[in-house]
């Protein structure tokens, strides 16, 4: 049974396509007339589809089965702080930093309140990004702590290190996060036929405008580089 963005998708997926077998179609023909001495002269046709309306009957069953926690779009914070205490933990030995017991624990108590303020409001999704940036603060900040001139002198090695702690938080954490749920719906003529009154029979009125990329060169940082840029 598809799910609802799956669908959904594959159905975009298509009416693309199509558009790029128009393009492809558009080439031939470009090459046709370049060799024809009348036509030649001519426009060459282009096909385009500036809006695709479509209505899309479905019937659906419900949420698609899951087991995973927490509730939707929430974060675990109790597998976040364990995933977080072993990674910056594993980062700083690599690293060669060191904390004192006093200062240790100091880092444990704001690590503590970060993740007491990122809980609250409990209803509210927080980003695994904003998540790993919070924790990875209360480290460089503990890690700061040291008498100024030493502080200093491993401040370039301490930029490394907060770089490559937050890149690997963000990724942790984010692996963390569950995934909206998902809706199952029928979509076959035969199983809407079959449609219960449990199921809800729904038709989506999808108004599909076209638009298009096109590569460009510009200049980042004194380099080159191609990026997509809308027409």
């Amino acid at each position: 049974m598809p799910l609802l963005g799956d669908y959904l998708g594959h159905l975009l997926s298509e009416i693309t396509n199509a558009r790029v077998h128009a393009d492809l179609e558009t080439l031939r023909i470009a090459e046709f007339y370049a060799g024809h001495p009348l036509l030649k002269h001519l426009p060459i046709p282009r096909f385009r589809l500036p809006t695709v309306d479509l209505d899309v009957p479905v019937a659906i069953r419900g949420l698609a089965t899951s087991t995973v926690e927490p509730p939707r779009s929430r974060i675990n914070f109790f597998a976040v702080r364990k995933t977080f205490d072993q990674l910056y933990s594993a980062h700083m030995k690599r690293f060669g930093f060191k904390l004192s017991n006093e200062d240790s624990e100091r880092l444990t108590q704001s690590l503590d309140r970060t993740i007491a303020d990122l809980k609250d409001p409990p209803d509210v999704p927080v980003s695994a990004a904003h998540i790993a940036d919070g924790l990875v603060f209360n480290v460089i900040e503990a890690l700061r702590k040291p008498p100024p001139e030493r502080a200093a002198a491993e401040t370039p090695r301490l930029d490394v290190f907060e770089e490559e702690l937050k890149s690997s938080a963000r990724e942790k954490i984010a692996m963390l996060t569950r995934s909206p749920e998902r809706l199952e719906v029928q979509v076959a003529t035969a199983e809407m036929k079959e449609v219960g009154s449990k199921d809800f029979l729904a038709i989506l009125h999808l108004s599909i405008s076209e638009d298009a990329f096109e590569w460009r060169e510009i200049e980042v940082d004194g380099k080159t580089q191609s990026r997509l840029i809308p027409e």
